[in-house]
């Protein structure tokens, strides 16, 4: 047999404060935990992707010495350029196909209600 325990409004009024505070202390602290997160992997990111270009850069100047003579360490900056637009092109068909995909998931949910 279950026994009811009798709180006061006042009571009850502390647990809720309780716990409402509690979820924004976690919530804050995961703000933070996830954007430390996000900048650490950002820099990383950045740093791979300059020895990436930077490697492109230098193989196709090394190759084209005999073509282009002094002006081969420009060659290798054009090509370097290129597959940087040619790598942002690939991220923003990415992330407009990946956004139109989601707005269309959150509209079907939001007719199903």
């Amino acid at each position: 047999k279950m026994t009811q325990i009798e709180i006061s409004d006042r009571k009850r009024m502390l647990i809720f404060v309780n716990i409402v505070i509690s979820c924004i202390a976690s919530s804050m602290l995961a703000t933070a935990l996830t954007t430390a997160l996000l900048t650490s992997l950002r820099t990383i990111a950045g740093a791979i992707g300059t020895a990436v270009f930077v490697a492109i850069m230098t193989v196709v100047s090394d190759s084209s010495v005999e073509k282009y003579g002094e002006n081969a360490s420009m060659h290798g900056v054009n090509v370097a350029f290129f597959a940087m637009a040619a790598a942002s092109l690939v991220m923003v068909i990415i992330a407009v196909a990946g956004t139109r995909s989601s707005r269309q998931r959150v509209i079907d949910d939001i007719m199903k209600d």
